[in-house]
């Protein structure tokens, strides 16, 4: 008997974004759905109150429940908020993909020749959220820069040190945890400005790689020669991408009708999918082979 399965991603990002997409995998019919609320916290909190065990899984985004310095973790107060009156319905941040699946994906384009990252300058917007991806990139010889204070507090530096970071994070996170979640990440109407600004950190780079809002927050007028990798992206961003001169475009998630959605919303995906209630890496990367959950590349 075929499995119904219904997946909700709650954003604090723009409603603007929102997309219904219905598909079937391995004997399950899918229903994945993105409600954004405008950055509106209240609203995001009634809309999971309202859904609370009417759907199989919840993705959280336009926020993170955790960010990460290497294996330790730190909950984010806002994002702990909203979650509050979810009593049945298992609500996923899209850390288990960042963590397991992201690191396989650049090891995989490595390996097929898709990118070669040796000596190549990759600006990672947010550290703290891509750990594991970052530790693998250093692995392949490429020359890292964090830039989680320019992306995540708009300040005008980032460290390129490995130690240093790290260092910094373990310092630092358990008071940046605490700061409202507009000071952290772009919300709302943010997600649909682009404001030309630290462009030299995008010159300098040749990939960009986190997540797209923050990505998009400061995009420069020429991408030229530029990869991104990166996660919910639409149909328009893919065009003016391409308009732009962006070489490639790497989506570590799967695309759906020209849309990819967030790691959020995978990840809650794939946990409707196992039946389980605690996953392995192993399970994430099985899960996600068996049901054709793969990243996808567009090269301009």
């Amino acid at each position: 008997m075929e499995k119904k399965i219904r997946i909700i991603g709650i954003s604090l990002g723009s409603s603007k974004r929102d997309k219904v997409v219905s598909f079937k995998t391995n004997n399950a019919s899918i229903e994945m759905q993105r409600l954004g609320t405008d950055g509106d916290l209240k609203k995001a909190q009634e809309l999971y109150r309202e859904f609370d065990g009417k759907v199989d899984a919840f993705g959280m985004g336009g926020i993170d429940l955790y960010l990460w310095s290497d294996e330790k973790k730190f909950v984010i107060r806002d994002a702990k908020k909203l979650i509050k009156y979810v009593k049945k319905t298992p609500v996923l941040d899209g850390s288990g993909i960042k963590n397991y699946w992201e690191p396989c994906v650049i090891d995989d384009l490595q390996k097929k020749g898709i990118i070669d990252f040796k000596g190549k300058k990759v600006l990672v917007t947010s550290g703290v959220e891509r750990f594991q991806m970052a530790k693998k990139l250093l692995s392949l010889k490429a020359n890292v820069e964090f830039g989680d204070f320019v992306f995540g507090l708009n300040l005008p530096f980032t460290i390129r040190s490995f130690r240093l970071f790290k260092f910094v994070t373990l310092m630092m996170l358990p008071f940046v945890t605490q700061l409202p979640i507009n000071v952290l990440y772009p919300t709302g109407e943010a997600q649909e400005r682009s404001i030309n600004k630290y462009q030299k950190y995008y010159e300098r780079s040749d990939i960009i790689a986190g997540d797209f809002h923050m990505i998009k927050q400061f995009e420069p007028n020429s991408l030229t020669n530029k990869i991104f990798i990166t996660n919910t992206v639409t149909k328009e961003d893919i065009e003016r991408l391409g308009k732009k001169g962006l070489k490639m475009l790497v989506t570590v998630t799967p695309n759906f009708e020209g849309r990819s959605f967030g790691a959020n919303v995978i990840e809650a995906l794939i946990f409707a999918l196992s039946g389980k209630k605690r996953l392995n890496r192993e399970d994430y990367l099985r899960i996600i082979k068996e049901n054709n959950l793969d990243y996808f590349v567009k090269k301009f």
